[in-house]
């Protein structure tokens, strides 16, 4: 495994550990409700409720598209790699 897709992975693990983090634990929430804001109709609590699954469905996004960036690098590699053996091994038969 290259060390761009362990490093993707590292960074959306913490990303998504975030995320549930701040729906599981309430306190987490409590330094940014200190004043009791209403964000769009809605308690800062319920809103952060509300916003971590659509950050999730973001991530996973991009997840996904920089990770099948990385696939498509890795497999034109390997097709580069094969075509070369190939190609020495029919020059070899010659």
């Amino acid at each position: 495994m290259s060390k761009k897709r362990v490093n993707l992975y590292i960074v959306m693990a913490i990303y998504f550990t975030i995320c549930i983090l701040f729906i599981t634990f309430p306190p987490l929430q409590k330094v940014i409700d200190v004043i009791n804001p209403h964000i769009l109709g809605l308690p800062c609590s319920q809103f952060c409720i509300l916003l971590a699954p659509f950050m999730m469905c973001i991530g996973l996004i991009v997840f996904y598209n920089i990770e099948g960036k990385f696939e498509e690098e890795e497999r034109t590699k390997w097709e580069n790699e094969e075509d070369e053996n190939n190609a020495t091994k029919r020059g070899d038969e010659q």
